[in-house]
């Protein structure tokens, strides 16, 4: 196991790193080996005869993952390892972690607050809250089909609409969210209250003026609301109808400064009926406090 403090013991990064064998009882040349192999794997071999306390974040954590693998673990436990570290450290971090997990075939519990970190490197996502999974899949399902409010939220869906399935054909299903009608690929009987799940950055904003949407595209007229620079994108909140749901979509900056989004301005949202996603609401669900 490594955690979000090294914890690294009084010695050299050598020492640390061969001092599980050691407990073990292998003290002989093969034991060296291995701590060596281990040392060069995470990229701290010029440091082995560094004093711990000497040390970076980055090249603490890296001896403590170092430490870790030296044993070939089974199963290895990792509590958010690197929340301490800058952001450029830290990815670099994580992608030595990937390549060497995987180089290995260890099975690696990954704990992290990081959406991010968790897309980057797992085969397998589990949402936790309190205690409780609530869902377990791959990242694709996890992102897109959350099984709950709660992970849609968590998820940064952004858009999760209160509606009830209105009609049923064999290939699409009407729902209704408030005085506005939405198609959706899903199979729920007509009645079925349900939440309305389209991620942001599957809404294409458009200027007023550009032409009617295919067939099976959802199309509303409504007006920017609000416009928030997040760096390399902007969230576009728009008033498209939808009683107290504003609309949230993500766009490039390109796509911000061709159509002059600023509030107040007249704009379409589409998204694809194949966008959305259904979840059935079961009574009154309280799952969205996170």
């Amino acid at each position: 196991m490594a955690f979000q403090d090294p914890l690294l013991l009084s010695g050299t990064t050598y020492e640390n790193v061969v001092y599980g064998l050691r407990l073990r009882g292998e003290n002989g040349h093969g034991s060296r080996e291995r701590a060596e192999e281990a040392l060069r794997l995470f990229h701290v071999d010029h440091l082995a005869g560094r004093r711990a306390q000497t040390l970076s974040g980055g090249e603490a954590q890296r001896t403590a993952l170092a430490r870790a693998f030296v044993l070939s673990p089974d199963l290895l436990l990792l509590d958010e390892p690197f929340a301490a570290l800058d952001a450029p450290i830290r990815k670099h971090l994580l992608q030595e972690l990937k390549l060497a997990v995987r180089a290995h075939g260890i099975t690696c519990v990954y704990v992290t607050h990081e959406q991010g970190e968790a897309f980057s490197i797992a085969d397998r996502i589990a949402v936790l809250r309190r205690g409780e999974l609530l869902q377990a899949g791959t990242p694709e399902e996890v992102l897109r089909r959350p099984c709950s409010r709660a992970v849609a939220r968590f998820m940064q869906t952004g858009n999760v609409l209160a509606g009830v399935v209105s009609r049923r054909t064999e290939a699409i299903s009407e729902v209704a969210v408030g005085p506005r009608l939405l198609f959706a690929r899903a199979g729920l009987p007509e009645g079925t209250p349900v939440d309305v799940c389209v991620r942001r950055e599957e809404i294409l904003v458009e200027d007023p003026g550009e032409a009617s949407p295919a067939p099976g595209m959802n199309r509303f007229r409504g007006t920017v609301e609000s416009v928030v620079d997040l760096g390399s994108t902007m969230q576009v909140r728009i008033d498209a109808g939808f009683p107290g749901y504003p609309l949230q979509a993500l766009v490039t900056r390109r796509v911000a400064h061709d159509l002059s989004l600023r509030p107040g301005g007249d704009v379409f949202a589409t998204f694809s009926a194949a966008s959305v996603h259904l979840i059935r609401r079961e009574g009154n669900e309280k799952d969205d406090d996170l």
